[in-house]
């Protein structure tokens, strides 16, 4: 950056004396309840709430399984989201954060995972992709979105579903 005249050399050489390494909040699941809390007193400060709403039973450990892949901020916005959609509702619900909980899905083991009939050596990675979405897809009868949709399943957002999908099809049409 330096070399680029992005930053001043002056102010590299004075922050550059310890590198400092924060890992990501994947990493630290110990530290969620302490900054869930610290952000709902900020965000009930901020947004001027009298009452600060309780968490639902078991939240906690719930959002411990979502790896936060937006990190800190992602926790945050949650927080916030969370608590203007209690507000909507009205006073009195607990805070129950469904779509992180629905991003929180783990992968089935490998026990769990479907086989497929064709030997592997016939085909290539598209085809096997294309077919394991199509498979989930079935199975949740079309549905990508939500708790129960193929994307939770599959443990992608959404769009990467479709992005994928489309990909995979894609690849097979010019293929043929």
């Amino acid at each position: 950056m330096v070399q680029r005249g992005e930053f001043r050399e002056d102010l590299w050489y004075r922050i550059n004396v310890v590198p400092i390494r924060i890992p990501p909040l994947r990493e630290r699941k110990a530290d969620i309840p302490a900054l869930v809390y610290h952000f709902i007193e900020r965000k009930c400060r901020e947004m001027n709430l009298r009452r600060q709403p309780v968490l639902a039973e078991g939240m906690l450990e719930r959002l411990k399984l979502y790896d936060w892949p937006g990190n800190v901020r992602e926790l945050e916005n949650a927080v916030e989201r969370e608590l203007i959609r209690s507000q909507a509702k009205g006073q009195g619900g607990p805070l129950r954060f469904d779509e992180i909980e629905a991003l929180a899905v783990k992968p089935k083991e490998a026990s769990q995972l479907p086989t497929f009939p064709h030997a592997v050596s016939d085909l290539d990675l598209n085809t096997v992709l294309r077919a394991h979405i199509i498979h989930v897809l079935s199975l949740t009868k079309g549905r990508i979105q939500g708790p129960r949709g193929a994307a939770a399943l599959l443990g992608v957002q959404p769009n990467t579903l479709r992005h994928r999908h489309a990909q995979a099809r894609n690849s097979i049409w010019r293929s043929l």
